[in-house]
């Protein structure tokens, strides 16, 4: 739910569109993919969770399996409603969508009566369509999941990767629909996809450390993992090689964002040795004060992200592959490391893109 709000910022930097309904829409079908996706996981291990996994509600029976099973239905059809909620078929028959459209903090195109008289209904049209065919998508991949993408490696951490970086597209996107942008390619910021890739490379990095953390439960249940297949070692060395790309995305998507350059740094700001007759103490208090300021400002931005992505790497060999792949070590990664993305995407909204 998070992550939509995060993609909308990113593409409309507007707070007003941020909580627009139309994109608050989006984030409660997000919220309601998860929760079914997390509780039809749950139904569909009930078997491999009684042999290793004894402390889950089901097993335990406090939540009967039908109920869970119904829940997640609920959960996802709920979502496609919603969804499917935003894309109009005429103001008078789709009540939902025309309750956003009056309540809305940025007025949209009537796209029922538009007939492409407005330069950007065409336009909306077609992120509305995006944005219900991303749910549709996101809805059958968590349905599939377990019975069919869980078994095979490589692809079941994809899965979870994809979903879950689909939602700050989802965001971008219903802001862009609520902006009726006349252009998407010149009003679509480059730092929205990249902010997609960077959750994706995290989220597979999480799933990998799961992964190691699952390995024991995962033989009894027969599941076959990256940890298994190809050791501890070099599937956590895939996952810091994913959040090692994503710092570099990241970083030079705020890099170009802020208009930095390398005679920017404050180490270059000394003006007076440049000459001139007011003497080099003068420009230095003069010149350099606000500038110096000003650049170290601009440059905390890409030198926090850089920080951020090379702790995930640091943590991952220095603690998790050092002390043996110990469980707390390993709960703690994945515990703190969407910390980490979710400081890269708040960095990579801000500044002016390009």
């Amino acid at each position: 739910m998070c992550l939509v709000l995060v993609g909308a910022w990113i593409t409309a930097r507007d707070l007003r569109r941020v909580i627009d309904p139309v994109v608050v829409m989006m984030a409660i079908t997000s919220a309601l993919v998860a929760v079914g996706s997390c509780v039809l996981n749950d139904y569909f291990d009930l078997k491999t969770d009684r042999i290793n996994n004894l402390e889950r509600s089901l097993v335990q029976g406090r939540v009967r399996p039908l109920h869970a099973l119904l829940l997640a239905l609920a959960c996802l059809s709920m979502a496609l409603f919603v969804g499917n909620s935003v894309v109009p078929t005429g103001t008078k028959i789709n009540g939902l969508f025309f309750l956003c459209r009056q309540t809305s903090a940025v007025p949209m195109l009537d796209l029922a009566s538009a007939g492409g008289k407005y330069p950007g209904a065409e336009n909306v049209q077609l992120l509305l369509r995006l944005l219900r065919r991303i749910v549709y998508m996101a809805v059958l991949a968590v349905s599939l999941y377990t019975p069919l993408f869980k078994p095979i490696p490589f692809l079941k951490n994809g899965v979870v990767s994809l979903v879950t970086a689909a939602s700050v597209v989802l965001g971008g996107l219903a802001a862009l629909a609520v902006s009726t942008c006349s252009s998407i390619p010149s009003s679509l910021p480059p730092s929205l996809l990249a902010s997609a890739s960077v959750v994706f490379c995290h989220m597979y990095h999480r799933e990998i450390l799961m992964d190691i953390d699952d390995t024991e439960r995962d033989k009894a249940g027969q599941i076959l993992t990256l940890p298994r297949l190809f050791g501890k070692s070099l599937a956590l060395s895939l996952g810091g090689a994913l959040v090692a790309l994503s710092t570099a995305v990241s970083g030079w998507i705020v890099w170009t964002q802020h208009g930095l350059r390398l005679p920017s740094l404050p180490i270059f700001q000394a003006g007076g040795f440049r000459g001139g007759t007011g003497g080099i103490a003068a420009r230095l208090a003069g010149e350099m004060g606000m500038g110096v300021i000003r650049a170290s400002a601009a440059w905390f931005a890409p030198v926090a992200v850089c920080v951020a992505g090379l702790s995930i790497c640091v943590y991952d060999w220095r603690v998790v592959w050092m002390r043996g792949f110990r469980h707390e070590d390993v709960d703690k990664g994945i515990a703190w490391c969407p910390l980490a993305m979710v400081v890269m995407l708040l960095l990579m909204g801000t500044g002016c893109s390009t």
